[in-house]
This record gives structure tokens, sequence and C-alpha cells, in this order.
């Protein structure tokens, strides 16, 4: 994969040995476009284990791939999730 300038995760969250990237969005359509950032730094954690988190201002909440999507009306069970992956 290659490395760019433009892949960021908005915030990385210790949990012990883990660090578990979210992302957050404020769009309500989902886009995979918004994966790019988590997904890259899954790759260069060299753990692939580590559950990846993405937060959106649209409705719908589902796990895609191995990543967790919340919409902003489900912020309580993204909580609840991160605690069961700790």
């Amino acid at each position: 994969m290659e490395q760019h300038p433009l892949n960021e995760v908005d915030i990385v969250l210790d949990y012990g040995q883990k660090l578990i990237p979210l992302e957050i969005k404020l769009s309500q359509t989902m886009n995979a476009h918004f994966l790019k950032g988590i997904n890259y730094y899954k790759h260069i954690s060299k753990q692939p284990e580590i559950p990846l988190f993405l937060l959106y201002g649209g409705n719908n909440s589902y796990q895609e791939n191995g990543t967790f999507i919340y919409g902003f009306h489900d912020l309580a069970k993204l909580y609840q999730q991160l605690e069961n992956n700790s």
C-alpha cells in the first residue's frame, strides 16, 4: 500500500495493548472513501485483529468488512462496542 500524506485518522483510542482508530464524518451519506484512513492505519499497524470504527452523520449502523459503522444517533452503541473490543 502506497504511503500518502492524506492518509490520516481522526482519533486513535488507547485501550491498553490496543490502539483503536475512529474516523468521524459529518456526511449523512456513507461513502466507502471514508474508510481509506482507518484501513491504511490497520495496514501500517500490522495488527490485523484491531477493530475499526467509523461514526458518520447518517442513520444506519452496521458492520462491513470488519469495520463497525455507526450513525451519530447510535453513539452509545459505538461506545458499548468499543468496550466489548477492548
